[in-house]
């Protein structure tokens, strides 16, 4: 039997104004940058894979980054450019901007599109029980068996 992977948390991700970045989080030392080519400028949205980040800033592409490298694994064309809310489940990525959710598998193949109509186009909230990323990119855990869900 195989031991369950362990994630490595060795690096902590920066990203802001259209740029991703991980630091050593034992010294601080930058140990990879990457300036999302073509992927626009302002708030970066971050969600974690396995091994890997998805990553999309204010233009319309969703970038997947190595964990420990940055190296881009692939970019991919949103629906829509603007804020991105963005959140994993089930073997699937979910990407809402400006009206619009795109759903990718994790190779970043589009499965579908869907436009929000009537339902409004400013930041989105996205949520799956017990996984949920707020408008702002907030993300939220489950709340612990009939407890209040964690306060940051």
């Amino acid at each position: 039997m195989t031991a369950p992977k362990t994630r490595d948390r060795s690096l902590l991700i920066i990203a802001l104004h259209g740029k991703v970045a991980a630091l050593d989080a034992e010294t601080g030392e930058v140990r990879w940058k990457n300036g999302l080519t073509a992927g626009g400028y302002g708030e970066v949205e971050i969600a974690f894979l396995e091994d890997a980040l998805v990553v999309s800033a204010f233009g319309a592409r969703l970038f997947c980054l190595d964990y420990l490298t940055g190296a881009e694994r692939w970019a991919v064309d949103t629906t829509s450019a603007g804020h991105a809310s963005i959140i994993v489940e089930a073997g699937r990525i979910f990407v809402a901007k400006a009206g619009v959710v795109d759903c990718f598998d994790l190779a970043g193949n589009r499965l579908w599109s869907q436009l929000l109509t009537g339902i409004g186009a400013g930041h989105a909230a996205l949520g799956f029980h017990g996984n949920l990323r707020h408008a702002r990119g907030e993300a939220h855990a489950a709340p612990a068996a009939g407890g209040e869900p964690p306060r940051g």
